[in-house]
């Protein structure tokens, strides 16, 4: 938290290829329009890193991967985090978070990043978890996107300082909703 200060950060969690391809097209596209935040991708299979690094190479993006450099640098366009058990730590880092697996895989988990009071953007396939899905985002606690173009114009709605009253809303609601589940569980085991 020291090192990033006040960049607000992205994290693409538990990622597939294909969110993968759509993430990279999104950070290329900032990086020529230098939009201020700071992009992590945290594979959901840390062995296919190499492949990743070669694809970032290929679109000249400046990378470093956890495994060799724990602490990001900012002077670089992405840090890749190919190691396990660490998603907790950089969902409480992060501002917004884009829940991997939602371009063609059915989706991931999305109430973790819920419980660290993020923006949460979903794929257009969320059917692994489609009823809770489908109230998070009823309850404009989750933000669903179709296409790479859809997830670049959120991410850069929910950056623009112009709406933190919107971003505040999406982050609240999402807290409430795990709250509310919490209260709900407890109830059940009471």
């Amino acid at each position: 938290k020291n090192l990033c200060g006040n960049k607000k950060i992205f994290v693409a969690a538990s990622t597939h290829k294909e969110d993968e391809d759509v993430t990279l097209q999104v950070i290329t596209k900032f990086k020529q329009t230098k939009i201020d935040y700071f992009p992590i991708i945290v594979l959901r299979h840390p062995e296919r890193r190499d492949e990743l690094a070669a694809r970032c190479n290929t679109l000249g993006l400046k990378f470093s991967t956890r495994s060799n450099q724990p602490l990001p640098s900012l002077d670089d366009e992405l840090f890749i985090v190919d190691s396990f058990g660490e998603l907790g730590l950089f969902y409480s880092l992060a501002f917004i978070v884009f829940v991997g697996g939602s371009f063609k895989r059915g989706g991931h988990n999305l109430v973790e990043p819920a419980y660290f009071d993020n923006i949460i953007l979903l794929g257009p396939d969320m059917s692994n978890f489609q009823n809770i899905a489908d109230e998070m985002i009823e309850k404009q606690a989750a933000f669903q996107v179709q296409t790479g173009n859809d997830l670049a114009l959120k991410i850069k709605f929910f950056l623009n300082t112009n709406n933190m009253k919107e971003s505040a809303k999406y982050r609240k609601n999402a807290l409430e909703f795990v709250s509310d589940r919490k209260k709900t569980l407890n109830n059940y085991l009471k």
